[in-house]
């Protein structure tokens, strides 16, 4: 129990996910579509490889902010070996992983926050960004990070919003998708209670930052993403979305099923509400039915062979009519906990 105490923690944590993960990171074999995500990932890295110290931004074969593939171009000027920019973007998971440790002991026991980060190691999703290039888990442990900045239990201050700004920023510039991040600190600033106005508007300027570093790219790319990948993007959008979405909440919303009904009982939830969006779940299964395509782009994974497992109803498999309106009253209790 020693052991989980102090930086013996971290040393042990660091050990156990590097003897997971270094095998695979430096084995050849292919991995599903975390090796096929690779190839493109790489091929942005090669392409600001090649053009270093100038690498051009208007267009890379990505969809994502370029900053994870300058910092892998910047190590490729040692070694553009593929194994070796893994060994990088592993150090980069690793990092982040200690960092989300260390939020985690500032609120429990060392033992109890080893415990929780371990279950972090061995996730799936986590565990599989890591073990090849991907952007995954250096921008999430990055939003971590900038959320702990801004945790209310830390006190609110110029340096901690500072931070968070910061942080904020890194996010955004290696995955977009997380600019909800500086909305989240603009609304923060009014839930703390006992800072004066000079550091309020202070944090609205701040929180404005990772917004202001998107532009740029938004205006030399004339949309959210390098042209590259404009069209592949344009397939994504529909209902197929939204209801993955929504079914994947009513997965992880059933796990913390005990949070979600005392979240019920401390709101202002109400039956009727709650049947009504369940409602609007089952309504648009019936407009958009849920296909099972194999060859479809954001179709794979879990949620999809379980479907393929039950049966089909009017189009849809039994789990979506099941898991979306359930989804659904999910993200209604979480809104209602959020405006009591």
């Amino acid at each position: 129990m020693k052991l989980l105490n102090g930086l013996g923690s971290y040393a042990l944590m660091a050990v156990l996910f590097s003897a997971i993960v270094v095998p695979v990171v430096v084995s050849e074999r292919q991995l599903t579509f975390y090796s096929a995500d690779e190839v493109y990932h790489f091929a942005a890295v090669h392409q600001f490889h090649d053009q270093w110290p100038r690498p051009d931004l208007r267009d890379y074969p990505s969809p994502e902010t370029p900053l994870y593939y300058l910092m892998l171009a910047a190590f490729s000027q040692i070694s553009e070996n593929v194994v070796w920019l893994r060994l990088v973007s592993f150090m980069m998971s690793l990092v982040g992983l200690l960092v989300v440790q260390a939020y985690l002991t500032s609120r429990a026991r060392a033992p109890v926050a080893f415990l929780y980060t371990a279950c972090m190691v061995v996730s799936p999703y986590f565990l599989g960004a890591a073990v090849r290039l991907r952007t995954e888990n250096p921008a999430l442990c990055a939003a971590i990070a900038a959320m702990w900045s801004l945790d209310y239990a830390s006190g609110f201050r110029a340096g901690r919003a500072t931070c968070g700004a910061i942080l904020g920023t890194v996010t955004v510039l290696m995955r977009q998708v997380y600019v909800w991040l500086a909305p989240t600190q603009f609304l923060a600033t009014f839930f703390y209670i006992g800072i004066g106005r000079p550091q309020r508007i202070l944090n609205i300027v701040l929180s404005v930052i990772p917004i202001v570093a998107l532009l740029p790219l938004f205006t030399v790319w004339q949309g959210l993403t390098p042209p590259f990948a404009q069209n592949q993007i344009r397939a994504l959008f529909g209902l197929d979305v939204p209801i993955c979405v929504f079914a994947l909440l009513g997965v992880f919303g059933s796990v913390f099923g005990v949070t979600m009904l005392r979240a019920w009982s401390s709101s202002r939830c109400r039956i009727r509400y709650a049947a009504m969006v369940a409602g609007a779940g089952l309504l648009i299964l019936l407009i958009h039915p849920m296909k099972l395509d194999p060859s479809a782009l954001v179709q794979g994974g879990w949620l999809f062979d379980l479907a393929r497992l039950t049966p089909e109803i009017l189009g849809s498999s039994l789990t979506f009519w099941i898991l979306c309106p359930l989804g659904l009253v999910y993200l209604y209790v979480i809104i209602s906990q959020q405006t009591v």
